[in-house]
């Protein structure tokens, strides 16, 4: 995927241009490949952030995890993001290497990402904000600057998480 001269940043997609979007009670199409996406040349900014999976307002989404098959998002600024009461679920798929956030549920939204590969991330690899709730029990989420971070009355579960050899000074 190359983000170059997408468009639709607003303030409740944190700062992204969208690949994929719900909005307003809207169901994303379940997704069955990995999208992989390309570094602009120029580095990341804020002229040409990207999300990959995002959901808005009441709407939801499903990432067809799988055992054999690698299927997600993996190198977008944010890969996933569940924003005002929306719901993603990407059991056992992947969200891995971003610029910025794996996953992240804001303002009572929710992540299931139970088994999902969550690692490489640069910034924070589960990420849940608001009065949001994250499920990410036996996830990798290995080789990112924090693993997870929760604030604002969120709760994230974290049962059997593989978190190794983060890059943050304080783990």
């Amino acid at each position: 995927v190359d983000v170059s001269g997408w468009t639709g940043v607003t303030h409740d997609t944190r700062g992204n241009r969208p690949f994929f979007s719900a909005e307003n009670g809207g169901r994303l199409p379940a997704i069955g490949c990995l999208f992989s996406c390309i570094t602009p040349e120029v580095g990341w900014n804020e002229n040409n952030a990207a999300v990959g999976y995002f959901c808005n307002r009441g709407s939801s989404g499903v990432i067809l995890g799988s055992t054999t098959t690698t299927v997600g998002f993996e190198g977008f600024y944010d890969n996933i993001i569940a924003n005002n009461n929306s719901e993603i679920v990407l059991r056992e798929a992947v969200a891995r290497n971003a610029e910025r956030y794996g996953v992240l549920a804001r303002h009572i939204s929710r992540v299931s990402a139970r088994s999902a590969d969550i690692s490489g991330c640069k910034d924070i690899a589960a990420y849940a904000d608001r009065a949001s709730t994250m499920d990410i029990r036996h996830a990798d989420l290995s080789g990112s600057f924090r693993a997870i971070v929760a604030y604002h009355a969120s709760t994230v579960t974290a049962n059997e998480a593989v978190v190794n050899e983060l890059t943050s000074s304080n783990h």
